[in-house]
């Protein structure tokens, strides 16, 4: 992941300013009804601090920032009991990545932070999903939206191909 250099590359970034929403997580399982749980950078600091991944070059090592581990988020925002796979979509909607749940569960993290300031955009914020150990196809940039659904969800990642770290 590019790391910001010194004071004058960031002029062009607001490093403390996020959106007021960073990510939506949907549930459309049977039985849910498109519940919508909202987050916002706080809620994400909030989170206990089982669910932090301070450092998260301790896991990805070409990776830095803060982030949050995904099943820390999914348990506040519930998940239905048939909820299979997790899609992460891009913020434009061009990209998205549908994981089992098990695997989101146990690796996922969603970088959140870079520097105690919000991920800018410029380095996949809001939000980067990476999964480590898995295929890098799934490590999706800008994320704004989590869906959960019994079944993959819409996946863009290209199939068979090696997107190794």
């Amino acid at each position: 992941m590019d790391q910001p250099g010194d004071q004058e590359s960031r002029s062009g970034d607001n490093w403390d300013r996020a959106p007021a929403v960073l990510l939506e997580v949907i549930n459309c399982g049977p039985g849910a009804g498109g519940n919508v749980r909202s987050f916002c950078f706080g809620d994400l600091q909030a989170l206990a601090p089982h669910h932090q991944a301070p450092d998260v070059s301790r896991y990805v090592p070409h990776f830095g920032g803060a982030g949050v581990f995904v099943r820390g988020i999914l348990e506040a925002a519930g998940i239905p009991e048939q909820t299979s796979h997790v899609t992460f979509h891009s913020n434009d909607g061009g990209f998205s990545a549908s994981v089992e749940l098990l695997e989101v569960l146990a690796k996922g993290i969603l970088i959140y932070a870079l520097e105690g300031r919000p991920l800018q955009q410029r380095f996949g914020g809001p939000l980067r999903l990476v999964i480590p150990g898995s295929n890098a196809c799934a490590n999706v940039k800008h994320v704004t939206r989590l869906e959960l659904s019994q079944g993959k969800g819409r996946d863009t990642t290209p199939a068979g191909a090696d997107c190794a770290l």
